[in-house]
């Protein structure tokens, strides 16, 4: 699987992409970390995101994102993680810059190397969760600030795994705080892509511009990709729908401008709902050189809209990982499995 969730914060509500959420606010950026781009922003009052992830259970999850912040007392809480809702560890930011890991309320170690302020960071998350032999690494723009061994990760002392994690924001209120989170990934170490930390990363959205090779599905008004360009969705008010299955939509979408660029993958972020009896089920799928590929993730769909996320990793094509010039020919898009 690899890939499990990412975020580029490209809608405005976010009950429909997470479970629970406290005060928050997604907004377009003015100072943007890449142009263009959005990032969530907590408000004061303790805000937070929590996000169930599907039948995943890895025992070791990895988490990065971008963070920039002013402020942070002794007790902000900056991420958590879960499995059937007890907590498992969470890392917070005390008012001295510096990193904590906790057992619920315990403290368990403060790092030494703190975390810069009122500027962009890279934040990633490696953790294997275990009882006694847990591990934690956790770097900042690449610098080390936990290397964690022999560690208790499982506070609840129940499930070897996490199936859901939080984002939190600040707790103090008044106006003093400033805390926004970017360009969310989370990961397992199974397959071949994708199975590690990355580095710094964009998660770049590219919404439909065109139409491409397929137009499989019926229209409710209009073409097919003019009803599925919209930020946020439009839900009813136009949609593409079909009844059969191995029916198919791909579409143009922008060129990626930065010709240096690694492209770890391509998530295709799927939005929909069945309107049959039982669920209906819907795969990614990319179109390269009139070669076909889909996605290994299927997206479950219900009677009520969604999000869901179908990561592809290879060209089809090329049988190896995108190139910024195949990426750029390629249309992609979905296809109803069930």
């Amino acid at each position: 699987m690899a890939i499990l969730f990412t975020d580029s914060f490209q809608y405005t509500t976010l009950l429909t992409k997470y479970d629970t959420t406290g005060s928050y606010q997604a907004v377009a950026s003015a100072s943007p970390r890449f142009t263009g781009d959005r990032y969530l922003n907590f408000t004061d009052g303790a805000g937070y995101v929590t996000k169930i992830l599907g039948g995943a259970q890895p025992q070791t999850i990895m988490l990065q994102f971008g963070l920039y912040w002013t402020y942070a007392n002794a007790q902000n809480c900056l991420c958590a993680f879960y499995a059937n809702g007890g907590q498992k560890f969470n890392l917070r930011i005390n008012s001295a810059y510096q990193l904590q890991l906790y057992r619920w309320t315990t403290h368990v170690q403060t790092s030494t190397l703190t975390i810069p302020s009122a500027a962009w960071n890279q934040i990633e998350l490696k953790a294997y969760i275990h009882g006694s032999a847990g591990t934690l690494l956790v770097k900042c723009n690449g610098v080390t600030i936990f290397n964690l061994t022999s560690q208790n990760l499982n506070y609840d002392g129940g499930n070897l795994y996490a199936d859901q994690f939080a984002l939190s924001g600040p707790s103090m209120s008044g106006g003093q705080n400033t805390f926004r989170i970017s360009d969310v990934i989370v990961m397992d170490t199974t397959g071949s892509y994708c199975n590690d930390l990355l580095g710094a990363r964009r998660v770049q959205p590219c919404l439909p511009t065109g139409a491409g090779y397929y137009s499989q599905w019926s229209p409710s008004a209009g073409s097919n990709w003019q009803n599925v360009e919209e930020v946020p969705p439009t839900d009813d008010t136009d949609y593409n729908s079909t009844s059969d299955v191995d029916e198919i939509d791909t579409f143009e979408v922008p060129d990626v401008a930065n010709t240096n660029a690694t492209i770890d993958a391509v998530v295709l972020q799927l939005y929909g709902k069945s309107t049959d009896a039982g669920f209906s089920r819907v795969k990614g799928i990319c179109r390269s050189n009139s070669v076909d590929g889909l996605s290994d993730t299927e997206v479950v769909l219900t009677n009520s809209y969604k999000y869901g996320q179908s990561p592809i990793y290879l060209d089809p094509n090329t049988s190896a990982p995108f190139t910024v010039s195949g990426f750029n020919a390629a249309e992609f898009g979905y296809k109803r499995t069930a």
